[in-house]
């Protein structure tokens, strides 16, 4: 199968692209009164409409496309969509046009032998546009854009302001290296970007009822542990400890979707299995010598690009504590190849030039 779905709320469902690149690109659809929004559109292998139809548009309702960025894993489908008579536009971020229509060479798609199929923009979205669910345009039922360059200069994130969700595009996702070592990645519009989303945040009203989540970790700060909450219960329930054992257990629980219960039951099946599967991840197990900037989450969930669809906005402080320990040349990279150094922190990592650090 090409695409496997997932709802995440009663509007949200979240489509994983099983694609030959090795990207898994997140997608998202959002099932408004009158029409969906569909969040990025994959590598273009499979018949993403087909797919969306079938699954999760049943009503067969006209739909606009919302692409976070040009990467060839989030355009590649705006081809196909965009020849259907139910499509209402391709919309995409404004603040740099002239990259984002030179698709053939800041897609990527020539680094991974493959092409982009060419699409054309029918609106270019401004800093704060809002992009409704309906026709009546409700502000409650919306989605409101923020510029997040740093990744690359035209990435966009939507914040979906009728259950606090971020969908984040690329600028940030667990487990997996995020690139600000491609054309026209920033480092210092990253953490400028890192700061914003933040601020964003912190700006909602604080909401007690939120998502129902039993998928998001949140990292204990009662007790002053680094370690997240749900990696405690899994090594309690067992009897382990974090610096015995051979495998990264927060990947686990991710490749479980989050289940508590399914972690453990693979982990009693095969042992040995899960260290091949969830090999221990290149990090410090102890914070670093800073600590974490704090995150006041005010029930917000961040919807990634890839690997996780309910992520903890304490990760975007982590992330911003973790380049300014980079910059201060506090952490050894994990890896290096040439100008391309890898570093990570717990859950994150990230690739980029350090010549950017050291400018």
């Amino acid at each position: 199968m090409t695409f496997q779905h997932e709802r995440l709320s009663e509007r949200v469902w979240k489509v994983v692209e099983d694609d030959p690149y090795g990207q898994f690109p997140f997608l998202y659809v959002i099932v408004g009164d009158d029409r969906c929004i569909l969040i990025d559109t994959g590598c273009g292998r499979g018949n993403y409409l087909s797919f969306v139809d079938e699954n999760v548009n049943v009503k067969k309702l006209p739909f606009l496309i919302v692409c976070t960025h040009v990467h060839f894993d989030h355009v590649g489908g705006n081809n196909l969509l965009g020849g259907s008579p139910r499509c209402l536009g391709i919309c995409m971020g404004s603040a740099n046009k002239t990259f984002t229509n030179n698709c053939d060479i800041n897609s990527l798609c020539m680094a991974h032998n493959t092409s982009v199929k060419p699409f054309s923009v029918t609106r270019w979205l401004e800093e704060g546009d809002r992009i409704f669910l309906s026709k009546d345009e409700k502000e409650k039922d919306s989605l409101e854009v923020i510029f997040t360059p740093g990744h690359t200069p035209d990435s966009i994130a939507l914040f979906a302001h009728w259950e606090q969700r971020l969908f984040v595009g690329d600028t940030i996702y667990p487990y997996t290296a995020i690139h600000l070592d491609s054309i026209g990645s920033s480092l210092v519009s990253y953490i400028e970007t890192m700061k914003k989303l933040i601020g964003f945040i912190e700006k909602q009203p604080s909401t007690e009822k939120g998502i129902d989540i039993t998928s998001l970790s949140k990292a204990v700060t009662d007790t002053g542990s680094n370690v997240p909450s749900q990696t405690q219960e899994f090594l309690a329930l067992l009897g382990l400890e974090l610096d015995s054992v051979n495998f990264d257990v927060e990947a686990l629980l991710a490749l479980c979707d989050g289940s508590l219960e399914a972690a453990v039951n693979m982990y009693l099946v095969d042992p040995s299995e899960i260290a091949i599967l969830c090999p221990p991840a290149k990090r410090s197990r102890t914070a670093p010598s800073e600590e974490v900037v704090p995150v006041r989450e005010n029930g917000i969930i961040l919807s990634c690009g890839h690997v996780e669809a309910n992520f903890s906005p304490s990760n975007l402080g982590q992330m911003l504590t973790l380049l300014e320990i980079v910059k201060a040349g506090a952490l050894p990279p994990s890896s290096v190849d040439g100008n391309y150094h890898e570093f990570t922190f717990d859950n994150l990592t990230v690739i980029l030039d350090i010549k950017q650090v050291t400018k």
